[in-house]
């Protein structure tokens, strides 16, 4: 889609989509519902005018703003005191043949008493690269491949227990491995953090994304809050050391530069109860226009921790259930 058309009175009306040949085909539009991606959707609207010569959608000046991602890091290491019985509480478990990841974050009232932004935290058990992982060897049984024995008979010890803690337990076992903590951020909406167009244009013409990440000093101050509170409560229970890394603190001056982002793009389309704080309502119609519909993590106000996909289709299923009814 290069191109979007409206009548100036709130209605699309047409759109034209583009092939890398050159050839145009013009729609005309009855409804239009743009399910795109988190930076993609803005984009559509950044780049296609009104009559009133705003972009699509930037009635409130919101366009574009609040675009959000999951601020990742890690944070330290672990050494547990009973390695069995740690990852029996921490790693993957599996239940009805699905796996659970268990994953740690503040009660509601100790993060509401600090005034912080979400954020949870999961260890990781993991081997170096080309290291014998007898739980890789175990599914590779499961997918009827042949494992590499000379290295089964070489790691016997490690293999038979992780086969007994998934067969008899239910749990992932991975002897022997590093033990991390990892956590997701929720980046706190700001409206320098955005997506702009590029003065360069893609292959069909239109101006590429530009993306303008800024993540608030509240995110980076949750991620040292948790860290530090994970490892007090590990130590309390008796169950390991936790040993952060030494950058993980509140007065690091470039904390921006050790957090990276998962694709959970979020933002910039926010939903509001008012056309002069967002872009699309409730029923996620854009204000201002009586067909034009985003599905789309875009239209999220905030991002919370967690991936985003779930909440997104939940949106989705109920705008189709509201056209129905």
């Amino acid at each position: 889609m290069t191109r979007l058309h409206t009548d100036g009175n709130g209605r699309v009306t047409a759109l034209d989509m583009s092939n890398y040949r050159g050839s145009v085909t013009r729609l005309q539009v009855r409804n239009l519902v743009i399910a795109a991606g988190g930076i993609e959707t803005n984009r559509m609207l950044l780049a296609n005018r009104a009559p009133n010569g705003t972009s699509i959608g930037d009635h409130s000046g919101w366009l574009g703003r609040c675009f959000m991602d999951h601020p990742c890091l890690e944070t330290g290491m672990v050494t547990p005191r009973d390695p069995w019985a740690f990852q029996r509480l921490m790693n993957t478990s599996i239940h009805r043949g699905r796996k659970f990841s268990k994953r740690l974050s503040f009660s509601e009232a100790f993060q509401r008493e600090r005034r912080l932004t979400h954020a949870s935290a999961c260890f990781m058990f993991t081997y170096p690269e080309d290291a014998f992982d007898p739980y890789q060897e175990i599914l590779s049984l499961r997918n009827r491949k042949l494992p590499d024995l000379p290295r089964v008979l070489r790691h016997s010890g490690a293999y038979a227990s992780a086969a007994w803690a998934l067969l008899r337990h239910r749990y992932v076992y991975k002897p022997g491995a590093q033990m991390r903590l990892l956590m997701m951020l929720e980046q706190e909406p700001d409206r320098a953090s955005r997506i702009a167009l590029s003065d360069e244009p893609d292959p069909l013409g239109v101006p590429k994304a530009e993306v303008h990440w800024h993540i608030s000093p509240k995110t980076w101050t949750a991620a040292c809050t948790l860290s530090d509170l994970i490892g007090r409560e590990v130590h309390r229970l008796g169950l390991a050391d936790y040993h952060p890394h030494g950058h993980v603190s509140p007065g690091q001056p470039d904390w921006m530069d050790h957090l990276h982002d998962v694709n959970h793009h979020m933002g910039g389309t926010r939903m509001s109860a008012g056309p002069a704080d967002g872009v699309v309502d409730t029923h996620l119609k854009v204000w201002g226009y009586d067909n034009l519909h985003l599905i789309s993590s875009s239209v999220f106000p905030t991002g919370s921790h967690s991936n985003p996909t779930l909440t997104l289709l939940a949106l989705g299923q109920r705008w189709m259930r509201e056209q129905v009814g």
